[in-house]
């Protein structure tokens, strides 16, 4: 049984465990409870006439069993865990009905408030079909193409598979990214697909800031020679730059402003720039699209674009081995949400 918030995946979120949070039934070694106990006794599920009632997180449903607890019409309570389409979910199960004096009723309990979930995928409460628009940075990557060991070359595939269009952040004058072969031959198919290529870097050096090439009096040349290079490989001026970490302040600015650049940042960070599992990676959408839900299914940390902005790196090996499932992850996320369907497309 797993004893953690699905949603969050964060350890800080547990509940501290003590002898009244500990079911019944952990109590009690396997080999006490009998066959016929379990056949004659059985558990049964917490229901709301004929649908069972089921939660996102284990404290919502601890909360309803201490209201079951309360009416005392069952002799044992136990909260378990169980997956759904990749997601836990957490329900309610009793046993051994009791007969329990008639009280007056109390106030009809809102389903709202509980936060129960159908027993079956409900319809969209809001008609809100989100747009979330895929970002790459750092790349591209140098493998050898056509091996299967290429993650850039990986990432297009699989945009392509999907039918999405995305946008690529490009380090276009690092010798192991785009100024070599098999980085042009990639920035070359990112436009030929359909993908937007904006500027990560035009400096020699990998991922140096935009902070400290504006300091040390470099930084508006790097552009320009990041400009020239994606106009070569594109034959398109690039509008859109992102500097490394997402570091940048008034002279930055001023400088895009200078080169005609506007600065895209993100809404979700969804892979820290580190190689993530696809658990971690999941567990970071999660945070994202709850909070996506909250702002109306709106990009809210970044105002150039209309779509909501979610950032990967295409030169991670996490990130790259499971778009394809990442993407699934958020179409189903967003319904369970009550999102509707997700659409995706470039910034």
């Amino acid at each position: 049984m797993k004893y953690y918030d699905s949603f969050s995946r964060n350890p800080s979120n547990l509940p501290e465990k003590n002898k009244e949070d500990t079911p019944f039934f952990a109590k009690k070694s396997p080999e006490k409870i009998s066959k016929k106990e379990e056949t004659s006794n059985p558990w049964v599920n917490d229901e709301d006439g004929d649908k069972a009632r089921y939660y996102k997180t284990r404290k919502e449903a601890e909360a309803r069993m201490q209201k079951l607890k309360e009416k005392g019409e069952w002799k044992e309570y136990k909260v378990e865990s169980f997956e759904r389409n990749e997601t836990t979910f957490w329900r309610v199960k009793m046993r051994g009905k009791q007969k329990v004096k008639q009280e007056k009723p109390k106030e009809k309990e809102n389903p709202k408030k509980d936060k129960e979930l159908p027993d079956s995928p409900a319809t969209p409460s809001s008609s809100s079909s989100p747009t979330f628009a895929l970002t790459f940075d750092d790349g591209p990557h140098a493998a050898e193409l056509g091996k299967s060991s290429n993650l850039t070359e990986k990432v297009l595939d699989d945009l392509k598979s999907e039918g999405i269009k995305a946008a690529f952040f490009i380090q276009t004058g690092v010798s192991y990214r785009g100024a070599n072969t098999v980085g042009k031959a990639l920035v070359k198919r990112m436009q030929a697909e359909g993908h937007t290529v904006g500027v990560h870097t035009g400096s020699k050096e990998d991922h140096k800031l935009h902070t400290t090439s504006a300091k040390d009096g470099t930084l508006e040349k790097d552009l320009e020679s990041a400009k020239s290079y994606i106009h070569t490989q594109t034959g398109k001026n690039p509008d859109l730059v992102r500097p490394p970490t997402g570091a940048f302040n008034k002279d930055v600015s001023s400088i895009y402003a200078k080169t005609g650049l506007q600065n895209l940042m993100w809404d979700i960070d969804g892979d820290q720039g580190k190689d993530l599992s696809l658990t971690d990676l999941k567990a970071r959408l999660d945070t994202g699209l709850t909070t996506a839900k909250s702002k109306g299914w709106k990009p809210w940390a970044q105002n150039l674009s209309s779509k909501i902005v979610i950032l990967y790196h295409d030169i991670q090996k996490g990130s790259a081995n499971n778009l394809k499932t990442l993407i699934q992850y958020i179409k189903n996320q967003v319904k369970i949400l009550g999102g509707g369907s997700s659409n995706f497309d470039k910034p």
